[in-house]
């Protein structure tokens, strides 16, 4: 008789071999340096999309004053007009009475038909919120144009009258004069908010607390934004970007 040929089946073995501890630790590792990558690029495209809307907003407010100073002859003075502005609102298309004194908080309860202009002079990293019944600013005026004095020091010029807006025609070199700079603070107590007597002017431009932006953005009197160092001294901002210097009162 034939021999029967057995059939031997190779049983597949019931043991699976897993991923060891240093495999594990190589792909978090991995994982966590894509992610550490995709936070910086975020973080990156936040950043330059914040830059970009308060290039275009401060743009925007440079055409207000320039409409401004063609109209009246000067920029707003603190003797002679409101707060700079509630001086410049009329100009970016608001043709309803401002509600309040010249120096006063802007309310949205007050004036709520503002709310599309008055985004015009936040910058989108400016994320105090300690105020939600106010309209939030996040620029301030460099003090020379009203020729400010606080105490014996003139902000401008000695020979002008102090507290008077400052004629365009004065400057010399209008590329270099800073006109309205990025300012903001996340403190509850100093905020900028808009309409108000508060940050009425910068004292110097120079520096800023500028939360996750590395640069403060400069309006400068020709029309021009361009961006300066946040870690710029104040001195150091005065004496490259003012046109008047700080003289003393006699």
């Amino acid at each position: 008789m034939p021999k029967t040929q057995t059939n031997l089946m190779i049983k597949p073995s019931s043991y699976r071999r897993g991923f060891t501890l240093v495999e594990l630790l190589v792909v978090i590792a991995i994982i966590l340096v894509l992610a550490a990558i995709s936070f910086q690029i975020m973080g990156k495209m936040r950043r330059n999309a914040d830059q970009t809307v308060v290039i275009g907003n401060m743009r925007q407010l440079g055409l207000a004053m320039a409409s401004f100073t063609s109209d009246k002859g000067r920029y707003p003075g603190v003797n002679t007009d409101p707060v700079w502005d509630r001086a410049i609102i009329p100009y970016l298309g608001y043709n309803e009475e401002l509600p309040g004194t010249k120096t006063s908080f802007i309310k949205p309860s007050e004036a709520p038909n503002l709310a599309a202009i008055a985004k015009i002079f936040a910058s989108p990293a400016d994320k105090e919120g300690s105020f939600t019944d106010l309209y939030r600013r996040s620029f301030a005026i460099i003090p020379w144009t009203t020729n400010l004095q606080v105490g014996n020091t003139i902000m401008g010029w000695a020979d002008l009258p102090t507290g008077e807006g400052v004629r365009p025609a004065m400057i010399n070199a209008p590329e270099k004069a800073a006109v309205i700079v990025q300012w903001y603070t996340n403190s509850s107590t100093v905020a900028n908010r808009l309409g108000s007597g508060g940050h009425q002017h910068h004292g110097v431009g120079g520096p800023v607390e500028q939360l996750d932006n590395p640069k403060q953005f400069v309006l400068f009197a020709d029309g021009h934004v361009a961006g300066v160092p946040a870690a710029m001294s104040a001195s150091d901002f005065r004496d490259e970007y003012w046109p008047g210097k700080f003289e003393t009162a006699n």
